[in-house]
């Protein structure tokens, strides 16, 4: 055991300078690696903190849409209501003409409007009736 040390201490005194080249190109090697995984790693963080980001904003406009259905239903309600009203409206003004009809007062009365001499006191109703 004792000569095979002896021995390869011979070759690596004997090969010096190509030993010490593997070494500083081994840790050279080992260095760039390092550096090559840290940008990795760094990469992936970037990626995952932007997939981050955007599943926030992806939730976020879900709950706006949500939000918006919600408000547009809203809407439509209020647009079968208002044309409920409309209708009704319409009914009680058929029943006034009607009724004004019967009492002889139908049409009534208007003083004609010269829509290029019209001010705001002629413009009133109350103004523009016999």
């Amino acid at each position: 055991m004792k000569k095979l040390w002896d021995g390869m201490w011979k070759v690596l005194l004997k090969h010096h300078i190509t030993v010490y080249a593997v070494l500083i190109l081994t840790c050279l090697y080992m260095v760039l690696t390092l550096v090559k995984n840290i940008d990795h790693a760094k990469s992936e963080f970037e990626l995952m903190k932007d997939n981050i980001v955007l599943e926030m904003e992806l939730k976020e406009y879900n709950l706006l849409s949500i939000d918006q259905s919600l408000l547009i239903e809203e809407q439509r309600k209020g647009l079968g209501q208002a044309d409920e009203l409309i209708k009704l409206q319409g009914q009680v003004i058929e029943k006034l003409i009607k009724h004004l009809k019967d009492l002889g007062e139908w049409p009534p009365d208007f003083r004609p409007v010269d829509p290029s001499r019209i001010t705001r006191s002629e413009a009133s109703f109350s103004d523009t009736l016999y």
